[in-house]
C-alpha cells in the first residue's frame, strides 16, 4: 500500500478597507493650497498603515494576483518585499546601505519605494542612477 502524503491546505482572507495611501485632491485651487498638499504628500502613506497591507494593496494596483509569492527579506533598514515571479521588489520602510545591497543582490527588474525614504533629492538622484546602472527601474510613490 502506498504511503499517503499529507497535503498542507491553507487560505488567506482579505477584507476590503480604505487605501493605505493618501489621495491627491485634484480640485485644489490656489498656490497656498497646492503647496499645503505637496507638503502633505512628502509621506504618501496614511499614519495607521501597516507594511504588509501596503504591499498587498500595491500588488492589487499592479494587477498582480493575490496568490503571487511574496518573499520578506529583513535588513537592518527594515523589510523588503520581493516578488520573484514578477521581478519586483518593494521597499516601504527604510532604504539604507543594507537594503540597497539586498536589492542589488536580488536583481529585480523594478523597485517600488516610498518617497519619504529619500531624505534629499541628491540621495534620490544617486539611487536612481545606481539602480539604472544595474538595469533596475525605480518607481517612487
Amino acid at each position: 500500500m502506498p504511503l499517503e502524503e499529507k497535503q498542507v491546505v491553507g487560505f488567506r482572507s482579505y477584507t476590503l478597507s480604505p487605501s493605505n495611501f493618501k489621495q491627491w485632491q485634484g480640485d485644489v485651487q490656489g498656490a497656498d493650497a497646492i503647496l499645503d498638499q505637496l507638503e502633505m504628500f512628502q509621506d504618501s502613506t496614511k499614519p495607521d498603515s501597516h507594511l504588509h497591507n501596503m504591499a498587498t494593496e500595491l500588488l492589487l494596483k499592479m494587477a498582480l494576483p493575490l496568490t503571487a509569492t511574496i518573499e520578506e527579506h529583513n535588513t537592518t533598514d527594515g523589510v523588503l518585499y520581493y516578488l520573484p515571479e514578477h521581478g519586483i521588489c518593494m521597499c516601504l520602510q527604510g532604504f539604507g546601505n543594507d537594503a540597497r545591497a539586498k536589492v542589488l543582490g536580488l536583481k529585480p527588474q523594478k523597485l517600488i519605494a516610498l518617497n519619504k525614504l529619500f531624505s534629499t533629492d541628491e540621495l534620490l538622484t544617486n539611487t536612481t542612477l545606481e539602480l539604472r546602472e544595474h538595469e533596475i527601474e525605480l518607481t517612487i510613490i
